[in-house]
């Protein structure tokens, strides 16, 4: 069953289980979670804001993630999806902190094609033989990246990818990949 949560203005989002599929959905209204969240399907704000100032949004699915959230900000964004079809952001958006690390398979985030993600501090940490994989949504197209602090990259795999915006992404240090159109 597939579970669908739509709030209406001004809600408190119960976070005392994992969200099957999450959909924000009320003009001029405002959510704000009263700690974590975790969103086991697809995730949509279809209106309203979203305010998850210091909470953490974890995409723990166990088949492909689809999220779009209207270019709103995040704390913590934490990919936990090792289905062999990710997560895929259908949308830009901003976050403190993106995080996959010390999962039990490889990873795969799909970012759209031509849209821009700031993040600021970044701690994209695979392992042999269980990679990060980063890929635009639309191959031969950028996904934009704006970091703007520190990155923590290893064992990360990348295509299409310009993070030429601000600071670098350091992934030379032998574990990673780079899988072609990267700047």
């Amino acid at each position: 069953t597939t579970e669908i949560y739509t709030l209406s203005l001004h809600d408190a989002l119960p976070i005392s289980w994992t969200y099957q599929n999450l959909v924000i959905n009320g003009p001029g209204g405002t959510f704000t979670p009263t700690g974590n969240v975790k969103v086991g399907g697809n995730f949509t704000i279809s209106t309203g804001v979203f305010s998850a100032a210091g909470s953490t949004l974890t995409f723990n699915g166990v088949a492909a993630q689809n999220i779009n959230t209207l270019g709103q900000s995040f704390s913590t964004i934490i990919d936990s999806n090792t289905s062999s079809g990710g997560i895929t952001f259908s949308s830009s958006w901003t976050a403190t902190n993106l995080i996959a690390a010390g999962l039990p398979a490889a990873t795969t985030m799909y970012f759209a094609g031509n849209s821009t993600y700031t993040i600021t501090n970044l701690l994209l940490n695979g392992s042999s033989g269980k990679m990060v994989v980063l890929r635009s949504t639309s191959t031969g197209t950028y996904a934009y990246f704006n970091i703007t602090s520190t990155d923590t990259v290893t064992f990360v795999d990348v295509k299409d990818n310009n993070a030429s915006a601000n600071a670098p992404v350091l992934a030379a240090d032998g574990t990673s990949a780079n899988s072609g159109r990267n700047v």
